[in-house]
């Protein structure tokens, strides 16, 4: 639960209990309380999704992604949202990399098709496309590009 709080001065923030039990401060400067209550009701809904450990709705992650930067900057610097600039620069080769690296729990054969993938996923877009460029449609022509090499089941693992 967050609550709205204002000062004599007019500026407003927003409070809430992390969950680390700390509570931190989202400072919103001179804003409307309309303002305010919508930045509350999306913070709740951020935490919620944090608490639960489940992605964000879809309604919740277009306002995330459409935030102005000042704002996105402020939920990520109090850990409700990735901080945008660090995820920006990260890469798809990297990412991947990084990602069947640390995964030592697995067999070889499994680390062996997550190989596969990721020579799929590097020869269509590339070594250095940042993960913040690959879109839902670059994924549907990603797939469409793999149906017509391989076998539909091959392509749905």
């Amino acid at each position: 639960m967050a609550s709205i709080a204002k000062h004599k001065n007019g500026t407003r923030r927003i409070l809430f209990v992390a969950l680390d039990g700390k509570r931190p401060t989202i400072r919103l400067g001179k804003k409307s309380l309309e303002f305010a209550r919508e930045v509350k009701n999306k913070v709740e809904k951020l935490l919620e999704a944090k608490i639960l450990k489940r992605a964000m709705p879809t309604e919740l992650a277009e306002w995330v992604a459409d935030l102005e930067p000042w704002l996105a900057k402020k939920l990520a610097r109090v850990g409700l949202i990735p901080d945008h600039e660090a995820t920006s620069e990260s890469t798809l080769g990297e990412f991947l990399t990084t990602y069947i690296d640390g995964r030592t729990d697995l067999k070889p054969l499994t680390i062996r098709h997550l190989n596969d993938a990721k020579r799929n996923l590097i020869g269509f877009f590339g070594q250095q496309m940042p993960l913040s460029e690959i879109t839902p449609g670059g994924v549907d022509e990603f797939r469409r590009e793999l149906s017509r090499r391989l076998g539909e089941n091959t392509v749905r693992r």
